[in-house]
């Protein structure tokens, strides 16, 4: 899995967090550029962010309290990401 960004993205602040938000990383040590969110809890106090670093490569992952998200610069969407299907294979 990928994904394909510029690196340098318009941002915006909106209080909506939802599936395929995109926002920069702050800090930190690590590889990770941007944070994609790919979960959000069913009570709207957590979600679930993937770590993608510049060359669009998954690194890391981890959640966040979703307040912490609501006053951050959303730098980009990536579209249709709360529709993918992956089917499970039995072993």
């Amino acid at each position: 899995m990928k994904f394909n960004y510029q690196g340098s993205l318009q941002s915006a602040i909106d209080d909506e967090v939802r599936v395929g938000d995109v926002y920069p990383a702050k800090g930190g040590s690590g590889d990770t550029a941007i944070w994609v969110v790919v979960a959000t809890s069913g009570d709207g106090k957590s979600v679930k962010v993937l770590g993608v670093d510049t060359y669009g490569d998954i690194v890391s992952a981890t959640g966040y309290n979703m307040h912490s998200l609501r006053s951050r610069h959303k730098i980009g969407f990536v579209k249709e990401l709360s529709e993918l299907a992956f089917d499970i294979d039995p072993i």
